[in-house]
């Protein structure tokens, strides 16, 4: 009895073994397909030189102002692109739909000069940023300098805030304002963003970003004034009860 137990024990050890091997080498796989697809390549990179890598991938990273608009407001949307490999020629598409808009989409972007000789050697942003006036369905043109790096720093013009030093304030790369059409539908609406890039091997890419802004309905308006007035009302009515039962007594 005790030697078949020993056995049945051998057995399932044995069995345990090989199906914890086929998970090892199955997760080995999916980690190795990972690291092909994700690869993160070193950087090389001098200061206000091109961002070189091996191969060239970018991500948008937008943000909205608010989480909720009225009608007849104006929507602020700020765009940052990240990522690593040098870029030939990029663009920012953007849709916004006819029926949200009011009037036409303003795209703040900056443009970038060359520094003088003597001084830093790098692409430099111009302040004040350029600002265009486009349709609801808009193209605008990126300057190669945003895809460089900051003096002494490896961080992109593209990946963060940029400062004035006259006047101390920062701008974000790229922002995206419009007004809100009075007549606009409320609940969510999408607005899509696109960002295509040329790489060094004539080969273009794209990564498309959605934001989400909330248009609030009469009722979510004035839900705080409709409450307090609820709050009140009721309040009345427990008070006049209150009173006519004290003089029923």
């Amino acid at each position: 009895m005790f030697i078949v137990k020993k056995q049945k024990r051998l057995f399932y050890e044995f069995f345990s073994l090989i199906v914890l091997s086929q998970f090892s080498l199955m997760a080995l796989h999916n980690l190795q397909h990972i690291d092909n697809i994700n690869k993160i390549e070193m950087t090389l990179y001098h200061f206000g030189g091109q961002n070189l890598t091996e191969s060239s991938a970018y991500s948008i990273q937008l943000f909205s102002d608010k989480d909720s608009y009225d009608h007849g407001e104006e929507v602020l949307i700020n765009a940052y692109i990240t990522g690593g490999g040098s870029i030939e020629e990029s663009k920012l598409i953007g849709h916004i739909s006819e029926s949200l808009l009011s009037g036409q989409v303003q795209v703040e972007l900056f443009r970038f000069g060359t520094s003088l000789k003597g001084e830093w050697e790098g692409y430099k942003p111009i302040i004040p940023r350029q600002i265009e006036a486009m349709p609801n369905r808009f193209i605008v043109d990126l300057s190669e300098g945003y895809f460089t790096y900051r003096q002494e720093t490896p961080i992109l013009w593209s990946e963060g805030d940029i400062r004035d030093p006259d006047k101390n304030i920062v701008y974000p790369p790229i922002s995206i304002r419009f007004s809100i059409n009075n007549d606009a539908p409320s609940g969510d609406h999408k607005i899509e963003f696109i960002f295509k890039y040329k790489s060094t091997n004539d080969e273009w890419e794209i990564c498309e970003e959605v934001v989400i802004i909330h248009i609030k309905s009469l009722v979510e308006k004035y839900a705080i004034a409709i409450s307090a007035l609820c709050t009140a009302i009721i309040g009345g009515c427990i008070a006049v009860i209150s009173w006519v039962l004290s003089k029923s007594r």
